[in-house]
């Protein structure tokens, strides 16, 4: 009997188990892994941080936001208060986001400087391709296929957007907080601690401050709940309870605040239309990423008339059915694809919160889902570990991997290099979407800002080609030519701007500013003056316009009417020539000690202030009535 225990200790000793065989060297393995993944998504995307590409939003995010040029502590507390409406960026609640794009202003970024940004973005893109790796190392527990999968998610083409682009560190941070809250999730079942539970729930907490894409982040723990951690029970829901109640609140916010910046809109009859239209296009740009754009422009028209849109339903109506076939083996296929629809379903535009239904920045979370499966198969392909042919599927594996993440990382440089300009940016997406007004207009106005006007007007006339009725093309049109020295030529182009018919959603503001502004060259006072009204009627706040209006009605000898739109401006402006024009404005009409004060407070600004000394004087040396 001992002899045989002897042979069986000798053949364990003799045994092809893969090394290391202790705990702490398989983390070690892991560890290093995850750092490997790290550092391939970080040499991949270097050359975001050499872009200098700006893109919708980007002005209102950053360029034009004073909130985030300045980093203050009162900034920070205006991002945070300001819930419902906030004051610098239209749309839903997320002070987190600008609250750390105001952190690389401190570290030196600037409209001129865009390099912080985009290394905050590339940090955050590493941190989250490690947290999928980390998130699959949990659930599959096999070191190589989480890294390989984890790899695949971080070179993924569809992500470039999102790390190259500066107005979505907003939607890197809420992954990255979501991923967050999802291992820390997938920790508390290992573990049964009550303090990951909690810390996963701030993290959700946390990323729902960043971006409204973290909305769905308790159904997808309820998913994994089902498949792979297998406890789908009471307790579970129970568990879910705390997490929900931020998600309503978290809808609720996001619902309301983007009522009042632009509108929602349901649309439930083309629901079915736009889910699947949106689910074919994220799975098959996800497995063959040809053709990608920053634009895609939604299917016209959105209707079951629409063939694409047709085939789509009938396309997920089969995916559906051959995924009810699959349970029979595996429950990873459909693991994947819930996780992957119900993370991508805030942005399918299903409640017209969004301008647009798909685009590559919201299959970034999404992403994650559609690499479980993967993780899953090339973790039963490894299977046990069985000596020499262990070794042989492992290698076979990883090249195999291997080959697919290096066709991915060409596409990714190529979609980098789209990026590299704002010229060459836009003037990818013209190719991809060819009858798209917006872009060609788009393009114009870069080209304008380099000089190339012509170009420029050339792409107007294109824009408005495509939609007679775009009035900003009509504008940007007349400002060409007004640049150019054609006067005449520009306001009949503004003119006929406003011949368009009317839209709501079309803000007619600027053209009315423009036309007034010619007018007030040409010394049509009156009809200056009436087009700047119809422009601050339009914008009340609009201070440039309101100012422009007021010389309007001085040359129209209307002292009373310019005063009121100059202490206006004065709520919101300390500027001394300011002041001036108000003192000088109320002396005219017999105010004195009022005008006395204005001249004063400009003194104050400006102690050396030679119009205000002057006009003090002349106060002083006028005969009091």
């Amino acid at each position: 009997m001992s002899r045989k225990r002897a042979r069986t200790r000798q053949s364990g000793a003799e045994s092809t188990q893969p090394q290391p065989t202790t705990r702490v060297a398989q983390w070690r393995v892991a560890l290093a892994l995850v750092v490997i993944v790290g550092a391939v998504v970080a040499a991949a995307d270097w050359p975001a941080l050499h872009s200098t590409a700006v893109f919708q939003d980007d002005d209102e995010y950053l360029l034009g936001n004073g909130l985030v040029l300045n980093p203050s502590l009162e900034s920070a507390r205006i991002f945070f208060s300001e819930v419902l409406n906030p004051s610098t960026v239209r749309g839903y609640y997320q002070p987190l986001t600008m609250v750390s794009l105001m952190l690389d202003c401190a570290m030196g970024g600037s409209p001129d400087n865009l390099l912080p940004f985009r290394r905050t973005n590339l940090i955050l893109h590493v941190a989250n391709a490690a947290l999928v790796t980390v998130l699959l190392l949990l659930l599959f527990t096999k070191p190589v296929p989480a890294a390989l999968a984890g790899l695949l998610y971080g070179l993924h083409p569809l992500t470039v957007d999102s790390v190259v682009w500066v107005t979505e560190r907003k939607t890197l941070l809420a992954a990255f907080l979501s991923m967050v809250s999802l291992v820390l999730y997938v920790l508390h079942t290992r573990r049964g601690t009550r303090t990951t539970l909690v810390a996963s729930l701030a993290s959700y907490g946390l990323a729902l401050l960043a971006k409204p894409i973290a909305l769905m982040l308790p159904f997808l723990l309820l998913i994994l709940d089902w498949w792979p951690l297998q406890r789908f029970n009471r307790r579970a829901m129970a568990e879910k309870v705390p997490f929900l109640l931020l998600t309503v609140m978290g809808a609720l916010v996001t619902v309301l605040s983007q009522s009042q910046a632009a509108g929602v809109t349901p649309v439930l009859v083309q629901t079915p239309l736009i889910v699947s239209y949106g689910n074919l296009f994220y799975l098959s740009h996800a497995i063959w990423p040809a053709g990608l754009s920053s634009f895609y422009p939604v299917p016209d028209p959105l209707s079951w008339s629409n063939p694409t849109l047709l085939w789509s339903l009938i396309g997920s109506l089969v995916l559906v059915g051959l995924l009810a076939l699959s349970l029979r083996r595996t429950r990873a296929l459909v693991v994947g694809w819930l996780f992957f629809l119900i993370a991508v379903l805030p942005t399918l535009g299903v409640l017209s919160i969004t301008q647009v239904i798909v685009a590559n920045r919201y299959a970034y979370l999404p992403l994650v889902g559609l690499v479980l499966p993967v993780a899953a198969l090339l973790a039963h392909l490894v299977g046990p570990s069985d000596g020499g042919s262990w070794r042989a599927r492992v290698a076979l594996v990883t090249g195999v991997v291997l080959v697919v993440a290096v066709g991915e990382l060409v596409v990714t440089r190529v979609q980098l290099g789209y990026w590299s300009s704002t010229e060459s940016h836009y003037r990818h997406m013209v190719s991809v979407s060819p009858n798209v007004a917006l872009l060609h207009n788009n393009l114009g106005m870069e080209l304008a800002r380099l000089g190339r006007r012509e170009e420029a007007m050339d792409c107007y006339r294109n824009a408005i080609a495509l939609d007679p009725g775009f009035v900003q093309a009509y504008n940007n049109l007349a400002v060409g030519h007004y640049r150019l020295g054609q006067r005449e030529a520009a306001a009949a182009m503004w003119q006929r701007a406003l011949e368009v018919p009317h839209d709501p959603t079309v803000r007619y503001a600027q053209v009315h500013y423009n036309l007034g502004w010619v007018m007030f060259e040409r010394g049509d006072y009156q009809g200056a003056a009436s087009a700047l009204k119809q422009a601050v009627d339009l914008e009340p706040r609009w201070l440039l316009a309101r100012r422009k209006l007021a010389d309007a009605l001085v040359h129209l000898g209307d002292a009373a009417g310019a005063l009121e739109h100059l202490q206006y401006v004065l709520q919101f402006e300390r500027d001394p020539d300011l002041h001036c024009n108000v003192g000088a404005l109320l002396q005219s009409l017999g105010r004195r000690d009022e005008a006395a004060r204005e001249f004063q407070e400009a003194l104050e600004i400006d102690p050396g202030h030679a119009r205000a000394q002057q006009l003090i004087r002349s106060l002083s040396d006028s005969p009091s009535g």
